[in-house]
């Protein structure tokens, strides 16, 4: 009877503890979904202002705005015409239920994308180069996806030798190939993505 009692408060515990894991791990999954969707940081296009630049040219989509909302529009629209096929291929109403389900979390997650700031720098070239210049693109709600997919690529990169890596001016650069025969070079920020066109550009950027 003593050893059954033993067996049952162990597998009681057991139970408790695989259970209070189970918790755990769901809610984590839970938040940090919450977290990769919560709107974070804005890089605004005069962060790239320099006055040694010889070219800047900025641009910002908002939901505000007339044309903006159309163009999300024409996206959705196009984005619906698989489902509106699928409907009338399938006529169910769990196909129904499934597809207006699709419909409504593409038009949450692409509308929490914006606003959406863009610039375009251009500084006098060094060394060969006529020209060094760099783009930045920054959504406030990829902000902490983009945080989240750098912390991913420093662990790709640091096992891939076909992804090279270096560290300039404290920011950690990834290099692209390209079809023009120069690589271009970027960097995540925590408020947007910065591709840079020569490498010399980067240490300017990242001031």
């Amino acid at each position: 009877m003593a050893e059954r009692s033993r067996t049952s408060k162990t597998l009681l515990g057991c139970g408790l503890g695989c259970g209070g894991a189970l918790v755990l791990l769901v809610g984590g999954c839970f938040a940090f979904q919450a977290w990769l969707k919560r709107p974070g940081e804005l890089l605004e296009p005069t962060a790239m202002l320099d006055p040694r630049a010889t070219t800047y040219v900025a641009c910002r989509l908002d939901l505000a705005e007339a044309p903006t909302r159309e163009l999300v529009e024409q996206m959705l629209a196009a984005a619906r015409r698989p489902g509106d096929r699928l409907r009338r291929t399938m006529k169910s109403p769990l196909v129904d239920f499934f597809v207006s389900w699709n419909e409504n979390r593409q038009r949450r997650d692409l509308t929490r994308l914006f606003p959406i700031n863009a610039a375009w720098v251009v500084w006098p070239g060094e060394r060969d180069a006529k020209s060094v210049g760099a783009v930045a693109v920054s959504a406030r709600g990829m902000s902490h996806q983009v945080i989240f997919m750098d912390w991913v690529l420093s662990l790709v990169a640091g096992r891939a030798k076909g992804m090279p890596t270096r560290i300039v001016a404290g920011e950690r650069v990834y290099e692209i190939p390209s079809e023009r025969g120069e690589p271009l070079y970027a960097f995540l920020d925590p408020a947007g993505v910065i591709v840079c066109f020569d490498l010399d550009s980067v240490a300017l950027a990242a001031e």
